[in-house]
């Protein structure tokens, strides 16, 4: 909100400065001289109003309109694509054509139609027309050119933000140009170029001029449909409602069309009754739409209604996630109390730790990221995270991607199966970077086809309904509802007595096992409390292999049928990396394991590679590198925690990105 404010002030910091140079020049060469300062100020005062109202009704309408028919109708939009800065001069011309052919028409009906005309004229009610005049429309304008202009500007062109910021300056400086109070006569050129005096007639109270110069750039639509008329050297008319109309109050300026809608001039205490009326029915719906603005703003709630971390979870090893709320802009936080470090992660409206995405406009390839907590990132910030370090690499290197991170802490192969056939519907990727922690094969059962999923079907959330009214319903319903601003963290872990916490029902069995200091971490959960003995459970699991070729040929099938390329990688455990942290781990257990680095502990990431050659999958097995960085003498992981340093995710990112920059998808 604040930022929002910010930005409201500084647009209309810069309008003012565009004033205030038309100002000096308007003043060496005036059409009209001796203009009164008060017209001016009045404009200027309205302007700040005038913006207020757009800055709480134009996001929210374009958002009902405009990207709500996107998401449903994407091949309708962008039928021609703008690059940077327009993208070449022919590109640059056909926009503006374009917008002005829309405008056009649409400035031509607010002319023709009566019901239009009534919030028109308060911008022809200027009897002193200069730069200030250009921003003196009705507030009710704004939200029909979303409709009639923007609307259909977005279905003909796809702009990049650098042009689409170059086609609103022009869009707004050009109008403050033509309403300038300026002697300048193009000429020829008035035929081909709108200028001050081509639009000070169309501005005039002389009725040879009503109804001409409709144009905005280019006057060649008024000569195709009949209304241009071309200025003599000396004609610079008065200005004004032909009426003799006058506009003298803000009130009167905010209210003007709604008494032209309702008041029967024939009956002035009626007139006034209706008038009344009228404006309290506009105050009652302005107050509606900044009551549902203010929701939108506090109350946000994702494109995609059934798509939501929770569905993966582990639910029995973290008790934060027993409730959808606390997956809707939350945040967590894991600990290793005996490495002295930890992590908060905040979680977006789908409970994943990433930034909020924007489902229904993709704008460039998506990229996404499964994964366990290693994907998700735990331990390091988030904007240390592997997909986080990966979508920075690839901006540096001018690649346009779009980088979801789908990591679910505690997932395993299973719950990265049911994350995949869901995302992929979700969220429309054009590539799978599954990753594989050592750990998320134990007791995997082959994958048949009685475990494929039912067909996802994302459950739209109708941008059209009021955000008061979804926000009722679900607190009736009892479903969660999120803040725009995360909470305070959660613990990931649980303390004792949580049932969640092994050491609330197994302290007799855990605590000979585990050093005191470290045990009385695992009871407070700022240590992981599972993690007992896992030194001794791992030098069994590791010298399994559980086979994974079903699984990983129901994904390739099932992406490739779907447009979707697919890469693996492993990352081992820092035990199969190097001998360094096997002492650590002494300290909660497994104190008859040795070493983890031979060959028979690497039996899965062997397997994983065989089964993706056979299958024609790129596969990528981290522990090679990162064996030959710890051989340094650089330790990437904790000592006591099994994840990765800061420079551990940054090192496997690099090397995530250096393998995909190698081989892109189907080379």
């Amino acid at each position: 909100m604040l930022e929002t404010l910010r930005n409201f002030a500084i647009n209309l910091g810069e309008i003012l400065l565009i004033f205030a140079g038309f100002a000096l020049i308007e003043r060496a060469r005036p059409a009209e001289r001796g203009q009164r300062f008060s017209a001016a100020a009045f404009n200027v005062q309205y302007l700040f109003l005038y913006q207020l109202i757009n800055l709480l009704l134009l996001p929210a309408v374009t958002a009902l309109v405009v990207d709500r028919l996107r998401g449903l109708f994407p091949s309708a939009f962008g039928f021609f694509k703008i690059d940077g800065l327009l993208d070449g001069a022919w590109k640059t011309v056909a926009f503006f054509f374009v917008y002005d052919f829309f405008y056009y028409w649409f400035h031509r009906l607010q002319h023709r139609w009566p019901f239009l005309w009534a919030q028109h004229k308060l911008h022809h009610s200027e009897e002193a027309l200069n730069a200030t005049t250009t921003f003196r429309h009705h507030w009710l304008e704004d939200l029909l050119r979303v409709f009639l202009i923007v609307l259909p500007m977005s279905m003909a062109f796809d702009l990049k933000p650098a042009s689409a910021g170059a086609a609103a300056f022009v869009v707004g400086l050009w109008p403050v140009f033509i309403h300038a109070n300026l002697r300048l006569h193009l000429g020829p050129f008035a035929r081909v170029v709108a200028g001050p005096q081509g639009h000070r007639i169309h501005h005039s109270i002389e009725r040879a001029h009503l109804d001409r110069n409709l144009a905005a750039f280019f006057p060649l639509w008024d000569h195709l449909f009949g209304t241009y008329y071309h200025p003599r050297r000396e004609d610079y008319p008065k200005t004004g409602l032909a009426s003799g109309q006058k506009v003298t109050s803000l009130r009167q300026a905010l209210w003007l069309p709604f008494g032209e809608w309702l008041a029967p001039p024939a009956d002035a205490r009626r007139a006034a009754r209706r008038v009344a009326i009228a404006a309290w029915g506009a105050a009652i719906l302005l107050g509606f739409t900044i009551l549902e603005v203010a929701a939108r703003i506090v109350f946000p709630l994702p494109a995609i209604g059934n798509f939501n971390r929770i569905e993966y979870a582990l639910t029995a090893i973290s008790p934060s996630m027993r409730n959808k709320h606390y997956l809707m802009n939350s945040t967590l936080a894991w600990t290793s109390e005996p490495d002295h470090a930890g992590s908060t992660m905040r979680l977006n409206l789908y409970g994943f730790r990433d930034a909020q995405w924007d489902v229904l406009h993709k704008r460039a390839p998506r990229i996404v990221f499964v994964g366990d907590s290693f994907v998700e990132g735990f331990m390091v910030g988030d904007d240390q995270t592997i997909p986080a370090v990966f979508a920075r690499r690839a901006r540096e290197a001018g690649q346009d991607v779009e980088v979801f991170n789908l990591g679910v802490g505690a997932a395993g192969l299973s719950d990265y199966m049911k994350i995949v056939q869901d995302a992929v519907p979700a969220l429309k990727p054009d590539e799978i970077v599954l990753v594989f922690y050592a750990n998320d094969f134990a007791g995997e059962p082959p994958f048949t086809p009685e475990r494929i999923r039912p067909p996802f079907e994302p459950r739209y959330r109708p941008a059209w309904l009021p955000r008061i009214v979804q926000v009722t319903r679900r607190l009736i319903a009892g479903e969660p509802v999120a803040l725009r601003w995360h909470g305070g963290p959660k613990p990931f872990l649980a303390a004792v007595p949580d049932p969640t916490n092994p050491w609330t029902t197994r302290e007799a069995e855990l605590a000979p096992k585990v050093d005191p200091d470290v045990a009385d971490a695992m009871r407070r959960a700022t240590f992981n409390p599972h993690a007992v003995d896992e030194l001794a459970e791992y030098a069994i699991q590791f010298r399994r292999v559980v086979d994974v070729s079903t699984h990983l040929t129901f994904l390739r099938d099932f992406l490739a049928a779907r447009g979707v390329s697919l890469r693996l990688a492993y990352v081992p455990y820092p035990a199969q990396v190097s001998d360094y942290y096997v002492p650590f781990k002494h300290r909660f257990g497994g104190r008859n394991v040795t070493s983890m680095s031979g060959p028979e502990f690497q039996v899965q990431a062997a397997h994983i590679a065989q089964v993706a050659e056979g299958l024609g999958v790129p596969f990528l097995d981290l522990t090679p590198p990162l064996r030959a960085r710890e051989a340094t003498g650089e330790h990437l992981y904790f000592d006591y925690d099994h994840h990765f340093r800061p420079a551990g995710y940054a090192f496997a990112a690099d090397a995530l990105y250096a393998w995909a920059a190698a081989a892109p998808p189907g080379k």
